[in-house]
């Protein structure tokens, strides 16, 4: 009996991980390029936003007028 409550134990357990690991992927995404909302480059002072495919000046950007 004790062999099978600590087997249901650990199944319960590895559920519940898997679970918040499934739902901290959803949120993150996958890191990849296609998650990439905008790409600021200071060297050149521009935003790209790949999403609305627009561009802005850095210090307008930074402003707030986009």
């Amino acid at each position: 009996m004790e062999m099978l409550r600590a087997r249901l134990m650990e199944s319960k357990r590895n559920q519940a991980a898997n679970s918040r690991a499934a739902d901290r992927r959803a949120q993150v995404g996958s890191g990849m390029r296609a998650d990439k909302r905008r790409t600021i480059r200071v060297q050149d002072a521009s935003v790209t936003d790949h999403i609305l495919n627009k561009q802005w000046n850095l210090k307008d950007y930074l402003k707030g007028n986009w």
